[in-house]
């Protein structure tokens, strides 16, 4: 199962729609074979922006629901909590989490957060990741690859390659993904994100091509 962007915090957060999803991951909502296909779910992967965050624009203070970006990491604890405790948490930061925006961007670990990454199954990832999933050794299986990437550099392809933006733009992220694919990089224009750079290595360089592309959604 993959969900980004609830954005906890905000006045536009969906409370009632997250509850939701909360009661159908629990097998608590839905029809018989709804429920089928939530006791199947083995991870849950959350691609950046757990919460709103704090001072992200401009007055971006008459937005919020909850002003205190601990309170916001607070109350996104209390919901993942309310999920299964055997379910893998898979989380990224994106760019309204606390911490820099200069990818590659720290998983999880700052006193801000710790309501959410000490929860027992909850795994906390650096943006960009490959996470390696169902490998069973024993059987010769080396298991799935995810790469998870919160996908800051997208408004630049969305806007700046023609046979993107024509099509679609922004909406279309998997022309995107696809574009970002093929050159084997993340961000493969110098000014398409804000980065740090590693003398020893480029992070963004996608050198393993990945069995599944996960990223924030665009609408």
């Amino acid at each position: 199962m993959v969900i980004a962007d609830p954005q906890i915090g905000s006045k536009l957060f969906l409370e009632k729609e997250f509850k939701k999803f909360i009661g159908w991951m629990n097998r608590e909502v839905g029809s018989d074979t709804q429920k089928d296909i939530a006791s199947k779910v083995k991870y849950l992967f959350i691609v950046g922006d757990l919460v709103e965050g704090v001072g992200i624009y401009p007055d971006q203070e008459y937005d919020l629901s909850i002003i205190d970006i601990t309170d916001q990491y607070k109350a996104c604890a209390s919901y993942l909590k309310m999920l299964p405790a055997t379910l893998p948490i898979i989380l990224c930061p994106g760019n309204h989490d606390v911490g820099r925006i200069s990818e590659p961007q720290p998983g999880f670990h700052d006193e801000y957060s710790k309501p959410v990454w000490e929860i027992p199954n909850v795994i906390s990832v650096s943006n960009p990741s490959i996470v390696n999933i169902d490998a069973n050794p024993a059987s010769g299986f080396e298991g799935f690859d995810v790469l998870m990437y919160h996908g800051y550099s997208f408004f630049y392809y969305a806007a700046n390659i023609p046979s993107i933006r024509q099509k679609g733009g922004i909406k279309r992220s998997d022309l995107i993904m696809r574009y970002l694919l093929s050159r084997r990089h993340l961000a493969p224009s110098h000014t398409s994100t804000l980065y740090i750079p590693d003398p020893k290595r480029d992070y963004l360089t996608i050198d393993h091509v990945p069995d599944f592309f996960f990223h924030r959604p665009y609408t």
